[in-house]
């Protein structure tokens, strides 16, 4: 009998085994942990499949991007999208506090997330939004995404365009760091674009705004949108899109 007890232990564990292998060989290329969304229904083009938070790189120029896009900026947005009816666009107004923070202390991640605080006014009166988001850079492009956390939403920057990419950092002329250029909406809000025209404000924070701090100016800069034009309109409120 404990012979036979024995036999049908194995039997079961041998079972259980294959039965729970079985659940996850179909899916067992996006199966991972996601604490944050990032795939949710992005998988077709892969969302941050490479950029979690334990994730560090060996790409110093990219890092250095990374360290220089962490901080606060401040400044005016344009936010341009297609009516309801598809026949035409509308742009909105307003102005936007963005804070990146990297992930990880020892700042080797092309990764992390953010707040947006959007105003109605320059000086920061009227109405507001907070809006949540994660950030990274691709590694084999620059290009740098970001999603927004309550709608997913999903913009990209692109490195390499002069006409609708942006720039990033030291500006000639400029006391402070520079970014400004094109967010380039995908997805679920193809066809929206962004233009924000940002400073950065008193700190550039890589993880959180306690732990470091450096100047507000930095010597090198990012991207290839440094002559592009801004998009023009007169139209003053928030943007719910996000």
């Amino acid at each position: 009998m404990k012979r036979y007890n024995s036999y049908l232990a194995m039997l079961l564990i041998a079972v259980t085994s294959f039965t729970l292998s079985s659940c996850y060989d179909d899916d067992d290329d996006w199966y991972w942990d996601d604490p944050y969304g990032w795939y949710d229904d992005y998988r077709g083009w892969g969302w941050n499949n490479n950029y979690d938070t334990e994730w560090d790189s060996n790409n110093n120029e990219l890092l250095q991007m990374a360290q220089t896009l962490c901080g606060e900026w401040y400044g005016p947005v344009t936010y341009s999208y297609l009516s309801d009816d598809g026949q035409s666009r509308k742009t909105d107004n307003f102005y936007a506090d963005m804070e990146f923070y990297q992930y990880n202390n020892a700042y080797r991640s092309l990764s992390g997330n953010g707040v947006e605080i959007d105003y109605e006014n320059q000086n920061r009166s009227g109405n507001s939004q907070t809006l949540k988001f994660t950030w990274y850079i691709d590694e084999s492009t620059g290009d740098i995404y970001i999603k927004y956390i309550n709608s997913g939403a999903t913009f990209v920057l692109d490195y390499g365009s002069s006409q609708r990419g942006f720039h990033l950092g030291y500006e000639k002329g400029s006391p402070v760091d520079t970014f400004y250029g094109y967010m380039i909406g995908t997805g679920k809000v193809n066809g929206d674009v962004i233009y924000i025209d940002l400073e950065r404000q008193n700190t550039n924070s890589y993880a959180k705004p306690e732990i470091s701090t450096r100047s507000i100016k930095s010597s090198h800069s990012f991207g290839k949108g440094f002559t592009q034009r801004p998009i023009q309109s007169s139209n003053t409120q928030l943007n719910n899109r996000r």
